[in-house]
């Protein structure tokens, strides 16, 4: 992910279709794995969000059906309340439940030069 953390140029990146969050995010295990030398193991949100914290280029990342759960929602949030660029971002069809939406949407903050209107 340090190529993402660093890239000056692309503004835009798909992920989607890749099962990134793989089985244990699908059945929304949101407590840290560990590896056999009792090291946390990174979910995929923990290194898109921390990639996308230093990122300053990157307006649109499509992460869609990729088993993400709880846990990479709530580190997207995160993300989102100190990433100012992605300006467009697809989550549609994982498994983030309640918790991770929640920490999702608390961070997305409506800009000025919003023009989507729902009546």
């Amino acid at each position: 992910m340090q190529s993402l953390q660093y890239n000056e140029t692309m503004t835009s990146l798909d992920l989607s279709n890749n099962i990134i969050g793989g089985f244990r995010e699908f059945m929304n295990k949101t407590a840290p794995r560990l590896d056999e030398h009792n090291r946390r193991v990174e979910t995929a949100g923990d290194a898109i969000s921390q990639a996308l914290r230093i990122n300053t280029t990157l307006t649109k990342l499509d992460l869609g059906w990729n088993q993400l759960g709880s846990r990479s929602g709530i580190l997207l949030g995160e993300m989102l309340g100190t990433n100012k660029t992605l300006k467009w971002l697809n989550l549609g069809y994982n498994s983030i439940k309640d918790v991770g939406a929640q920490h999702l949407f608390t961070e997305v903050k409506p800009t000025s030069t919003s023009t989507s209107t729902t009546k």
